[in-house]
Parts: C-alpha cells; sequence; structure tokens
C-alpha cells in the first residue's frame, strides 16, 4: 500500500532536501531570487532549464530526467496541485502588518472600508462611499476612486486538488494606482497572486464603470479604457490605448501602445503598436485613413 502525500508530508521533504520555500514562482518569474517552481507540461521544460532561479522543480517521474542537473527535483504525481497549495498555505499564514499610510489631505468617505494593513493613500486623493480599500493597496496623488469600487480584491485563481474538487487560491500581491487616476462607479482592481507581485494602473489612466482588471496585470499611463470591461490577469497594456465598452481582453495579453479596441470587442491575441481591433479582426491603423 502507498502512503498517500500530504501538503505536511511534501513540506517536511522540503525540510529535509533543504529547499526553501519562501518565494514561490511559474517557471518564467522574473524573481531573482532561487525559487521553487513545478512543471505539468513539456512545453515548459526548456523554459525552467534556462531560468537560473528555478532552482526547486515539482515534476512528475516521466519529466524528472528531463530537468536540469542544475536543479533539485521533487517528484509528485501532481506537481500542479501541489505547487498551488502551498503557494495557497503560505498565502493564507503570511499576515501583513506593516501600518498604513494615509495623507491628510485626502478626503476619504465614511462608509469607505480600509481593509487591513500596508495601505498607502497619497495627496488629493478622493475616494468615494461604498469603497473597499484592501491590504497592501497603494493609491497615488490626486487619483480618484468612484463609489463602490473595489481595489485589491482576490480574483478567482482555481484550481483542483487530487479528487478534481476546485479551490480557490489566496492572493497575497499588491495593487497599485498611480497618480492622476480615475476609477469609475462599481470597478474592481484584483490584487496580484504572489506575494512579490504587484497590479499596477499607470498614471493618468482613467477607467470607466463596472469594469474588472484581473491580477497581475500592468496597465501603462494615459489609457482610455471605458465601461463594462474585461481584462484578464496577467495582461500587459502599454500607453496611450482606447479600449472600448464591453470589450473582453483574455489573460495574458500583451497590448502596446496607440492601439484602439473597438466596442464590444474580444481579443485573444497580442496587439503591437498603432492598431485597431475590430470586434476580433486586428487591422492596421493606417486603412481607416
Amino acid at each position: 500500500m502507498t502512503t498517500k502525500l500530504t501538503l505536511d508530508n511534501y513540506i517536511n521533504k522540503f525540510k529535509v532536501k533543504k529547499i526553501p520555500i519562501k518565494f514561490l514562482g511559474l517557471v518564467n518569474s522574473k524573481i531573482k531570487k532561487n525559487f521553487l517552481t513545478y512543471i505539468d507540461n513539456e512545453k515548459f521544460i526548456n523554459q525552467c532549464n534556462k531560468n537560473k532561479y528555478a532552482k526547486f522543480v515539482l515534476v512528475s517521474k516521466k519529466n524528472q530526467n528531463k530537468i536540469s542537473k542544475s536543479k533539485k527535483t521533487i517528484i509528485t504525481e501532481n506537481p500542479k496541485y501541489i505547487f498551488f497549495k502551498i503557494l495557497d498555505n503560505l498565502n493564507s499564514k503570511n499576515i501583513v502588518t506593516a501600518k498604513n499610510k494615509i495623507h491628510n489631505t485626502a478626503k476619504i468617505h465614511k462608509t469607505c472600508i480600509i481593509n487591513g494593513n500596508q495601505i498607502v493613500i497619497g495627496k488629493n486623493v478622493l475616494i468615494e462611499s461604498n469603497v473597499v480599500i484592501n491590504e497592501k493597496s497603494k493609491i497615488m496623488d490626486n487619483s480618484i476612486i468612484r463609489s463602490g469600487s473595489i481595489i485589491g480584491g482576490d480574483q478567482l485563481e482555481l484550481k483542483q486538488d487530487e479528487n478534481k474538487n476546485l479551490f480557490n487560491v489566496k492572493h497575497k500581491g499588491s495593487t497599485i494606482i498611480g497618480k492622476n487616476v480615475e476609477i469609475g462607479y462599481g470597478t474592481i482592481i484584483d490584487r496580484a497572486v504572489f506575494d512579490y507581485d504587484y497590479t499596477k494602473i499607470g498614471n493618468f489612466t482613467k477607467i470607466g464603470n463596472n469594469t474588472t482588471i484581473g491580477h497581475n496585470s500592468k496597465i501603462g499611463e494615459n489609457n482610455m479604457i471605458m465601461s463594462n470591461i474585461v481584462i484578464g490577469g496577467t495582461c500587459k497594456i502599454g500607453n496611450h490605448n482606447w479600449i472600448g465598452s464591453l470589450s473582453v481582453i483574455s489573460n495574458q495579453i500583451k497590448i502596446g501602445k496607440l492601439n484602439t479596441i473597438s466596442m464590444g470587442s474580444i481579443l485573444f491575441e497580442n496587439m503591437k503598436n498603432s492598431e485597431n481591433l475590430v470586434k476580433n479582426r486586428i487591422i492596421k491603423k493606417k486603412i481607416f485613413l
């Protein structure tokens, strides 16, 4: 009979092998410290082997020999589950204690909920009624948060356990709202999943009502993001883009600068610079001249 390895069993195995689990990341993570990652698909093995900081790897037995000898491997039948279960466990135990810093010129409605620690609110910030500001959120000078918005929410990061039951991974990253940003009514900006990561809205970007910005996304400066838009997690959007109402941008999409995304569009591929998206077709802007 084989013994079922629980989460505690794995954590004990890491201790025996002298594997630190302070830092966890995906194979393409930009962490400049040795971290624990996982491989559940062969297409990521090369990327893992090239990342010198991906030092500790959860991997199945069939893929073990494909991992560089410079790394320490931990064999498991379900690397993805174990990785995210460890992350969820660490994030749940990681208590934020840094004090909040709220500038005395900020105008915050009495019904606003300041939920947790390490919250920074800058000069002349206006926060309207029934806004929720969660831990590790930073709102920089002269920004406006309209009523009903949530800054630093936990988005769904759903994974399956060994019985195919879903669980949501606890988020522990930050949320940064730049200077002179405006967040419309009922908009949700999700925090990053990993403790060292962040979701960011760049300076002078304006976001309309009832829009959702997914975890880990980085949005540049002077973007016009209209109402009722969904931007998936881990997107990277440059400067001076216009995104029309009711558009949907899939996760992990990269958008350059000076692009126009027409209302009701759906984007599943990257955009470069100065392009126009109509529904689901990317067209060079010069066609419209």
